[in-house]
């Protein structure tokens, strides 16, 4: 069972100039990070805010990150 008790939704297009601090004050809450699960979703974005997301899941080891990409719909 998942000890998940909150989740943040982040849906984005074309934000690739906030995400970077956005994801850092993220990080920087005081919030057990086991206990937060991130949900990204790319609303079509045509920027790099869809790698931005892809990092961020593939790098971080603290959060349950998940990703949706509006164009595989």
């Amino acid at each position: 069972m998942d000890n998940i008790i909150m989740s943040l939704g982040i849906v984005a297009y074309n934000e690739e100039d906030f995400l970077p601090s956005l994801l850092q004050d993220i990080f920087n809450q005081s919030f057990p990070k086991a206990q937060t699960e991130i949900l990204f979703i790319n609303s079509m974005s045509t920027d790099k805010t869809c790698r931005i997301f892809q990092e961020f899941k593939e790098n971080d080891g603290c959060f349950k990150v998940s990703f949706t990409d509006t164009f595989d719909s």
